[in-house]
């Protein structure tokens, strides 16, 4: 025979009964949970500024310049199962001086771009180099030159289209003040486009990001400090960098407005994420365009900290408007928080953070793979110097 249940116990059954459908029916909700940290490096110098893609088979790629060679170098890891293990290292770059400030895109015939920052000499004013990997990072191009400017060359970006044609955008003093200029490559980065200069502008033009939406419109975004304070200006060029749209003002603040990041969804939504002093010290800033940059959202801050908060960078979900935003605070040392969105951006989580170390964490960046898993890449100096760290979440 069966007992009758107590009364006391029917909430508690009820309550799991509801927990249990709910994760039968919606298990990413309930399921999503961070990996432990993971060390990726362990050299005898600092390890830094780690930037990550994804290819077409979710296999993981990320650069990050290391400056135990005695000078900073570039150096190649990539996994090929989701994380969980990372192929040996391997050395980019062999300069006389420094090779940093890199970024990487994966075209649509899984060919692995970079660009970065190099110094040929200590005296020499930085440029602008390029390699590529056609074989999935077991062997890469010659380091291409792609500036030869008489003043430094800085923060470049690189996004690429539907045709696999490569942007590069990047920051210049040769005028005299900081300008955004770009080239293009319309043959996966054998040959480039002439130089064009995209700003002309009294004030310093810096930290340019760049975006490249379904229908191939470049989007572009900077800090110019040409108001009397940094702000954050847009363009875009909806002819494959032939012409672009006139420089339009994004943000009137009265604090700086600095090191924005762009983004578009799989609706082409534009996304655009920066930090901002005007609370009196850096919180994380955004608004989104879901007209090509005719119009914008109205202003939304994401953090309300004690502490600066520092270089947004945005992943979005594969083929929904799941949208995600990292950076670093520091409110308690320095560490990695994150807010995500299910709408697109109309409202976003609640912060989360990602590290708790007696140390300093920085310059998160990640990437979202086709089943829907989250990754994320870091450095950290808890080893007593700068070493490269990785968590995914399901």
């Amino acid at each position: 025979m069966f007992k009758r249940i107590r009364s006391d116990f029917k909430p508690i059954i009820i309550f799991t009964m509801i927990v249990a459908i709910m994760v039968m029916v919606a298990p990413g909700i309930w399921a999503q949970t961070w990996s432990a940290p993971k060390r990726l490096t362990w050299n005898s110098g600092d390890s830094s500024q780690p930037v990550i893609a994804r290819d077409s088979s979710d296999n993981l790629h990320m650069i990050w310049h290391d400056d135990s060679p005695g000078n900073d170098e570039l150096f190649y890891k990539k996994s090929t199962d989701g994380g969980m293990t990372w192929i040996g290292i391997k050395r980019l770059t062999w300069t006389a001086a420094d090779s940093s400030s890199q970024e990487i895109v994966i075209d649509y015939t899984d060919h692995i771009h970079c660009v970065y920052v190099e110094k040929l000499s200590e005296t020499d004013p930085a440029q602008i180099f390029y390699k590529k990997s056609t074989n999935s990072g077991t062997t890469w191009s010659p380091p291409a030159q792609l500036t030869w400017n008489t003043g430094e060359s800085f923060n470049p970006d690189i996004a690429v289209n539907s045709s696999n044609w490569l942007f590069i955008v990047w920051t210049d003093n040769s005028p005299g003040n900081f300008e955004i200029y770009s080239r293009m490559s319309s043959n996966q980065g054998n040959t480039w486009s002439a130089i064009k200069r995209l700003t002309w502008n009294t004030g310093f033009s810096a930290s340019v990001t760049i975006a490249i939406d379904a229908m191939d419109t470049i989007h572009i975004g900077w800090s110019d400090l040409t108001p009397g304070n940094y702000e954050i200006f847009y363009k875009n060029s909806t002819d494959n960098g032939v012409s672009y749209s006139i420089p339009q003002r994004i943000t009137w603040n009265g604090g700086a407005s600095q090191t924005p990041h762009i983004s578009t969804d799989a609706s082409n939504n534009i996304h655009l994420f920066w930090a901002d002093r005007t609370p009196g010290n850096l919180e994380i800033y955004y608004k989104k365009s879901t007209n090509n940059g005719s119009s914008w959202t109205g202003l939304k801050r994401m953090t309300w900290n004690t502490g600066d908060s520092k270089w947004p960078r945005n992943s979005v979900g594969v083929g929904n408007d799941h949208l995600y935003v990292f950076w670093y605070d520091f409110t308690v040392n320095s560490e990695i928080y994150y807010k995500n969105s299910l709408d697109g951006g109309g409202t976003w989580s609640a912060l989360k953070r990602i590290t708790w170390t007696s140390s300093y964490s920085f310059c998160p960046d990640s990437v979202v793979d086709s089943s829907q898993t989250l990754h994320l890449i870091y450095y950290d100096n808890n080893p007593g110097n700068y070493e490269i760290y990785y968590r995914n979440r399901k």
